[in-house]
C-alpha cells in the first residue's frame, strides 16, 4: 500500500543502524484511509493550530525580551555616565578641600587613603 512508503526518498535506515526519523510512513494508518485517518487529519490540523500559536507566543515573548535588553543596555549606559560623573566629582571635593588649613589636611589624607584602599 502507498502508507506503508517512507516520507523519505533515502535509506530506510541512518549510519548507526537504526530508524531514523524520516522512516515514517505519510499515509497515516495502515488501514488505508476511513473514520481512523479523517480523525488524524483533524489531531493533525488541531496539532497545527496549536503550534502556530505557540510559535507565536514565542515571537511576542522574543520581541519582548529584545525590548527589555534595549532596556537594560541603555540603563547600563546610563549608570556608567552616572558612574564617571561621580567620580569626577569626587576627585574636584579632594582637591578643593587641598587648599583648606593643615588641620583639614589631615582628613584630605585620610581620605585620599582610603580612597585608595577602596579602589584596590
Amino acid at each position: 500500500m502507498s502508507s506503508d512508503v517512507a516520507c523519505s526518498g533515502s535509506d530506510m535506515e541512518s549510519d548507526s543502524g537504526r530508524s531514523s526519523v524520516m522512516d515514517v510512513p505519510c499515509g497515516g494508518s495502515s488501514d488505508g484511509g476511513g473514520p481512523a485517518a479523517a480523525a488524524s487529519g483533524k489531531a493533525d490540523g488541531v496539532e497545527t493550530e496549536q503550534l502556530a500559536m505557540r510559535l507565536e507566543s514565542l515571537q511576542q515573548e522574543n520581541r519582548v525580551l529584545r525590548m527589555e535588553l534595549e532596556t537594560m543596555r541603555y540603563r547600563c549606559k546610563a549608570l556608567e555616565q552616572e558612574n564617571k560623573d561621580l567620580k569626577r566629582a569626587r576627585v574636584n571635593i579632594v582637591r578643593y578641600l587641598g587648599h583648606f588649613p593643615s588641620s583639614l589636611g589631615v582628613w584630605i589624607k585620610v581620605i585620599r587613603v582610603a580612597v585608595k584602599i577602596r579602589d584596590m
